[in-house]
């Protein structure tokens, strides 16, 4: 159905009815699935696409508490291919696992961010845009006040799910994955200024891992002793990230990366919604699977003649600006460069070099991925390995700001906070005691 004229963020611009899911894994109402689009309020004015998962049944008094899942990267590219993305198979998009948590009583909106899926502006998605993410993310808490509205002046959508659409906008809890990490802690510094998520009460993080600055100085010797088709593949992983992020500041891919590389990078690809850019329209994860990873090796084999070495690649298609802070051996000295300074600061809030120390007065409750199998790629550390260097020394930052942070001990059984085993049922019983 077609959306009321409102052009305030958060806005419904339309809602369709997907259908019914059964509780699984010990969950005790089954779900209304809808697909809505939304107002966004960054930059004129975006729309931006989402599911809704509401509990079927009676609410509490109060309401059902509201969930926001913000995802990962999940390769944007996935979403071209699976267009328009509530057709017949729309259990398999983006956040139908996360939305799960509606049958514990907790109605979710797993909203595409801006650039990623059917969100505007199209196929530009990078996790590092913080700032226009944060809005998408307020514009998404707008909505779920705008939604129950909706509901309430169109009942027979409601009918169609058979949903009783009453919100406690007094108990939110906004939920982050993996590259959504900074995103989080960005929010988590600016919650108090969104007015519709004043009713904030907890925040909670699956893979609490990516950093541009710990990735580039902790990953990056990593990735260059791969052998070269497993380190290309992790090369344009971040290469995708870095050539939208720039996009969107307007600054020269020759900042970033060589003549050659944005040559290969920039081809033409036809989608399913028409011509797109290389590497924004191809499949880069899993590693494994990635379709632009050969085409670099081969591009870099021709230049030198044979075939190349993880390192090769990477002067292959870094800038020497890029070179100069992938060279730096220290944490310290990444954080120090100016270029970090100019470029990535920004988008990576972890460090007192980057953002000024705050607390956000919320509980975080982290699920963080474990394990001796290597992640990725094999030759790269592993999950356990992540947790000691990456993970950890963030959460004993956070704490020393005076962050409350709830951590479930690394367990590789124990699942994530959405995926209906251990650590789903740890993250709900923590959210229930709170008050």
């Amino acid at each position: 159905m077609t959306a009321s004229r409102s052009t305030s963020p958060g806005a419904i611009l339309s809602l369709r009815f997907l259908g019914r899911e059964e509780p699984t894994g010990g969950g005790e109402f089954p779900v209304a699935v809808y697909y809505l689009t939304f107002q966004g309020g960054d930059r004129g004015g975006l729309h931006l696409g989402a599911k809704l998962f509401v509990p079927i049944g009676k609410p509490p008094h109060c309401g059902w508490p509201v969930s926001i899942w913000c995802h990962g990267f999940g390769d944007p590219a996935t979403d071209l291919r699976r267009w328009p993305l509530v057709a017949g198979d729309w259990r398999k998009t983006r956040g139908a696992r996360a939305g799960g948590w509606a049958h514990d009583g907790i109605v979710t909106l797993t909203p595409w961010l801006p650039g990623c899926g059917p969100s505007q502006p199209f196929a530009a998605y990078s996790p590092f845009s913080l700032d226009r993410n944060f809005q998408a993310i307020a514009d998404g808490f707008s909505a779920m006040r705008h939604v129950e509205a909706w509901f309430a002046e169109r009942p027979d959508d409601a009918a169609l799910g058979n949903v009783h659409p009453h919100w406690n906008h007094e108990r939110q809890i906004l939920r982050t994955d993996c590259v959504a990490t900074p995103l989080l802690v960005y929010f988590a510094a600016r919650w108090r200024n969104v007015e519709a998520a004043s009713g904030l009460k907890a925040l909670v993080a699956d893979d609490f891992q990516p950093s541009f600055a710990y990735n580039l100085w902790y990953l990056g010797p990593a990735i260059c002793r791969l052998p070269p088709l497993a380190s290309a593949a992790m090369r344009c992983v971040w290469a995708r990230n870095t050539c939208a992020l720039a996009n969107e500041r307007g600054w020269p891919l020759a900042e970033f990366y060589r003549d050659a590389a944005i040559d290969l990078f920039s081809q033409s690809m036809a989608t399913s919604v028409g011509e797109q850019e290389l590497l924004f329209a191809s499949k880069l994860v899993p590693p494994r699977q990635s379709e632009v990873a050969p085409l670099v090796v081969d591009a870099v084999s021709k230049s030198l003649g044979r075939v190349p070495t993880g390192l090769e690649i990477r002067e292959w298609m870094l800038s020497d600006a890029m070179l100069d802070l992938a060279r730096r051996t220290t944490l310290e000295e990444v954080l120090e460069a100016p270029f970090y300074q100019k470029h990535f600061a920004e988008s990576d809030p972890f460090f007192a070099e980057t953002v000024e120390p705050f607390s956000p007065g919320l509980p975080l409750l982290l699920v963080c991925r474990s394990g001796i199998a290597a992640v990725n790629v094999r030759g790269l550390p592993s999950f356990n390995e992540r947790y000691r260097n990456m993970t950890s020394p963030k959460i004993q930052m956070l704490r020393s700001w005076g962050w409350a942070i709830d951590e479930l001990a690394p367990d590789r059984n124990l699942g994530t906070s959405f995926s209906g085993g251990s650590a789903q049922r740890w993250a709900l019983g923590r959210l229930a005691t709170i008050p």
